[in-house]
């Protein structure tokens, strides 16, 4: 994209890599990642543990953990470069413009903190008021999110709450600001279904409400039939596949999409065996290797995706597949 032309989206990520030093060599953790996010829409990322998920997410804030660094790429917010941001620039976006939600919020709320002062900590760092105005906007927040009794809650500690009321807590501090941006990172993986479907239809509400966009980033594939718009599948570090929600569920046509969502059992459908993917994730150190990173876990493999590493291709319309064998059959 022409640097001089606005991009229509509000949140452009164009060529992304997070890079890891180890021992003097680098390993990439995310390579070459690109994606759109328009305003309103919920844009769901999937993939295995280890695909480079939550470090793609990270980058977004420029909060990726050291050694690792954005070793390329940009970031547009806004039609704002990210990666041209200061620290002290950056403090004023996270929370305010972007907020997160992590995976898990009894290590991401203080202990020793009361609910109440870690809510009203948000407010009292982007925006201009008082400790009054602070402690009434924390107890609307809470109430947003549907916490039971807020003028109890804000008394509370985090060890006092169940893991559902403090994923609402995380939720009232990221949506308080009313950000552009909510990015969720395997936000409901620590709750039971039930707690789940609740979060679920929080977050559908806080899109409506709110006209937020949302980056679902989880390993559930029923969550995001059930919330996204379009989805992002991620292996190895790199994008294999993207689509609309309904195209990818009713034509995946890369090997990798294929199976995981074959592999999700059916209620209709008894069967005597699973679907797997055999082998596993190859680590930092394997990636490095220039061809198809799911090869040696791919059925229909050939000659070709042992010896060129296969591009983003437009499989038909709104839909994009990395694969030099993409919409075979995999079984």
């Amino acid at each position: 994209m022409n640097p001089l032309q606005p991009s229509p989206y509000l949140l452009d990520c164009q060529g992304l890599s997070v890079t890891f030093r180890i021992d003097g060599r680098d390993f990439k953790a995310v390579n070459n990642v690109s994606f759109q996010l328009a305003r309103g829409e919920v844009l769901g990322v999937v993939g295995e543990s280890g695909c480079g998920k939550s470090m793609m997410a990270l980058a977004q804030l420029n909060l990726v953990p050291e050694p690792g660094y954005v070793s390329g790429g940009r970031i547009l917010f806004q039609d704002q470069d990210l990666r041209a941001k200061t620290e002290r620039q950056m403090q004023a976006i996270r929370g305010n413009r972007i907020s997160m939600i992590f995976q898990e919020p009894m290590t991401s709320l203080n202990p020793v903190f009361r609910i109440g002062r870690q809510v009203a900590e948000v407010f009292l760092k982007h925006q201009n008021i008082s400790r009054k105005e602070a402690g009434e906007l924390t107890l609307q927040a809470l109430e947003d999110v549907g916490i039971p009794a807020p003028h109890k809650c804000v008394n509370d500690y985090p060890h006092q709450l169940s893991g559902g009321m403090r994923q609402r807590v995380m939720i009232a501090m990221a949506i308080g600001c009313n950000p552009d941006i909510l990015i969720a990172d395997e936000a409901t993986t620590a709750l039971d279904v039930t707690i789940q479907a609740q979060i679920l239809e929080l977050m559908k509400s806080i899109v409506n409400r709110f006209d937020m966009s949302i980056l679902f980033i989880t390993h559930d594939l029923g969550l995001v039939a059930e919330l996204c718009d379009r989805v992002v599948v991620m292996y190895a570090g790199k994008i294999v596949e993207t689509a609309t929600v309904t195209d990818l569920f009713d034509n995946p046509v890369h090997p990798y999409t294929d199976r995981l969502l074959k592999s999700i059992p059916k209620i209709d459908s008894p069967v005597d065996e699973l679907t797997i993917i055999p082998g596993r994730v190859p680590n930092l150190t394997e990636l490095a290797r220039s061809f198809c990173p799911f090869e040696p876990r791919c059925l229909i493999s050939s000659e070709v995706c042992r010896n060129v590493s296969p591009e983003l291709q437009k499989a038909e319309k709104d839909h994009y597949v990395s694969c030099h064998h993409y919409g075979e059959a995999t079984s």
